[in-house]
């Protein structure tokens, strides 16, 4: 889950903003389990979708909730246009 503040006309409207970070050398593991925490609290209020742009190395299931009912056009696009899947370094749409 990323959550940051967004500039522009979001930026006028008051609100609390969440960041879950640390500075190298901390432990980790109390900063990813408040995070898991807020993350499952918030499931039931989701979407479901996915941000293409938050993903990083993520399973196939949450790559295509990302792009959800364009996924088997991009696919087909992939299958077309680079087979080679030489453009992979993102979330990845496999030809």
């Amino acid at each position: 889950m990323i959550t940051a503040r967004i500039g522009g006309a979001v930026a006028r409207v008051p609100a609390d903003v969440i960041v879950n970070m640390w500075t190298s050398g901390q432990d980790p593991e109390p900063h990813l389990e408040w995070g898991r925490g807020l993350a499952a609290a918030m499931k039931p209020f989701a979407t479901g979708g996915v941000y293409v742009d938050a993903l990083a190395d993520e399973p196939l299931d949450r790559v295509r909730a990302a792009y959800g009912r364009d996924w088997e056009r991009l696919v087909e696009v992939k299958r077309r246009y680079d087979p080679e899947n030489v453009f992979r370094l993102n979330a990845n749409v496999r030809p």
